[in-house]
């Protein structure tokens, strides 16, 4: 009877240092997701950012192309390179 008493609780320890050893990689798994998720918020806030530039600008770009110089004198230089420099420099 002891020896099946002793067996068993071999048996119980070895299941339950199995079972810490799952909950570790279960925790790692979401820690590294959490990673990976806040990595990708970062690129899609980064790739917006982008966007807002070229869709505020590409009028001028445009007015440029099509040499319609009052259209292009209309935009605001400083407010353009401030808001490149921005873009730019949050993306570092």
């Amino acid at each position: 009877m002891a020896i099946a008493v002793e067996a068993a609780l071999k048996w119980n320890r070895r299941e339950k240092r199995q079972m810490r050893k799952l909950q570790r990689a279960v925790r790692e798994k979401d820690r590294e997701r959490a990673s990976l998720k806040r990595k990708k918020e970062d690129m899609v806030a980064k790739e917006a950012a982008k966007q807002k530039v070229v869709d505020e600008f590409m009028p001028f770009f445009v007015a440029i192309a099509n040499n319609d110089m009052e259209t292009a004198q209309n935009f605001d230089e400083t407010a353009m390179m401030n808001t490149i420099r921005t873009t730019l420099n949050d993306g570092e």
